[in-house]
């Protein structure tokens, strides 16, 4: 049997509503709403895209090859940024891939996993994982491009928001899913359900999961809270809340590409002055750069330097 993902997450407003009432008890209703407001002004859909060639090291504002644009199999890895832009859109790997074999590749370690969630749902081959993200850069460990998306974009049957990734881990070093049943072997709906909510209620999902962060008091990073690091601030993977989507989520007005400054600059750089260590590298960052700047004229794509 196949489940509706929109119809878990629109059963769980009920809980979630009394979840969050009680949350008001705990929280500062200063600090609550300061809070909220940021979350309805700043809040957007993002992804972070492999680039490839372009951010491989970075060192004194110089560009250096490092080989990121393999992997340690020594396979060619996707240059993702360029494919999205090619396409107008961003494609989940049942859109990307023709094969079965180059979707497994993708999904990498957690195949299995990833094969399950989305066989569990009638619309599971045409989800694309997104996160809630704030007008940051993004996840880092995902890619070094951020593409962001307004709200605006979505509509509200075709969206819903997850309090954690996925597919995270119960616990660090664990092979255990914390929406999977006893081995991974399938989708806990009654644990995943309860960590649902739509487009619509999205705000009281958040808050709920940052409530001990919101109690500490008014002096609150919100920007951190948003994507918050697991154990330090230096670790790159980011404890985010997901979001999944079925519909086309196309380059157009509004969509913003964000990127370290040093990094994009250095790779102005590598165009204006090639050298000898970027090789035939150029001509791919030329044409990516061109990407760029066509969806720029055309008002598809701004981009922001952070």
């Amino acid at each position: 049997m196949m489940y509706d993902i929109y119809n878990l997450a629109l059963s769980n407003l009920p809980k979630l509503q009394i979840r969050y009432e009680e949350c008001r008890c705990y929280v500062d209703d200063i600090c609550l709403q300061n809070f909220e407001n940021h979350l309805r002004e700043k809040g957007e859909v993002t992804v972070a895209t492999f680039s490839g060639f372009a951010f491989q090291n970075i060192a004194d504002g110089r560009l250096y090859c490092s080989g990121r644009d393999v992997d340690k199999e020594g396979r060619q890895r996707e240059l993702i940024l360029s494919n999205i832009l090619q396409k107008g859109a961003y494609l989940n790997a049942y859109e990307r891939f023709d094969s079965e074999e180059e979707r497994v590749a993708h999904f990498s370690k957690f195949k299995g996993e990833r094969a399950t969630f989305d066989t569990t749902f009638t619309e599971g081959q045409k989800f694309k994982y997104l996160n809630f993200n704030n007008g940051q850069l993004g996840i880092p460990a995902f890619g070094d491009f951020t593409l962001a998306f307004p709200l605006s974009h979505f509509e509200e049957k075709n969206l819903v928001f997850v309090k954690y990734n996925s597919l995270i881990r119960k616990e660090k070093g664990q092979t255990q899913c914390l929406y999977f049943t006893e081995n991974n072997e399938a989708i806990s709906l009654q644990i995943l359900a309860q960590d649902l909510s739509t487009l619509e209620h999205f705000i009281p999902l958040i808050v709920l999961k940052r409530k001990e962060d919101l109690a500490k008091g008014t002096d609150i990073d919100y920007n951190l809270l948003v994507l918050k690091p697991f154990g330090d601030a230096s670790n790159k993977h980011r404890d985010y809340v997901e979001v999944i989507t079925w519909q086309e989520v196309k380059i157009q007005t509004g969509v913003r590409l964000r990127a370290e400054k040093e990094r994009f600059q250095a790779l102005i750089d590598a165009i204006m002055t090639p050298t000898v260590a970027l090789g035939a590298e150029i001509r791919n960052i030329t044409e990516l750069q061109t990407l760029i700047s066509s969806y720029e004229t055309n008002n598809q794509l701004t981009t922001e330097l952070v």
